[in-house]
């Protein structure tokens, strides 16, 4: 009596042709793991206010003020939660980037402030206007 193979030559190609792909497939989805764009754009992490401008005059202040921004609950937009501490104060609250509009709108219980935003290399400006007056703050990123 002789015994046939289990699995023949089409069903052998089958599951080659199947576990292949699968591999592929699974090392695909390994390499195309979403970076934060938040991680890409460089605004995590702490800030220290550096300088505040006003309508292009440096303003005389003794700053303490630092900004805390992390990520939100999504790994895959623009926004996040932030606090700022300062003194006497304490503000927490969320934060959206629109990086087509260069702006970022920063919400907390109190007030919803738009800012026109520019990161290079560890720095952060953040202009608004309040009335007439063009103010641009400069925050240095410390961590």
């Amino acid at each position: 009596m002789t015994s046939k193979p289990i699995i023949n030559r089409n069903n052998w190609m089958a599951i080659l042709s199947w576990t292949l792909s699968a591999v592929a497939f699974t090392n695909c989805e390994r390499g195309e793991v979403e970076r934060d764009p938040l991680v890409e754009l460089g605004v995590l992490g702490v800030w220290v206010l550096d300088t505040s401008l006003i309508d292009g005059l440096v303003v005389d202040f003794s700053a303490d003020d630092t900004a805390t921004l992390v990520t939100g609950n999504l790994n895959t937009d623009y926004e996040g939660e932030f606090e700022t501490v300062g003194s006497g104060y304490t503000l927490e609250g969320s934060f959206v980037f629109d990086v087509e509009n260069e702006t970022v709108k920063f919400t907390n219980p109190d007030a919803e402030t738009l800012y026109n935003y520019r990161v290079t290399a560890g720095r952060m400006e953040l202009e608004f206007f309040l009335g007439p007056k063009r103010n641009v703050n400069i925050w240095r990123q410390i961590e």
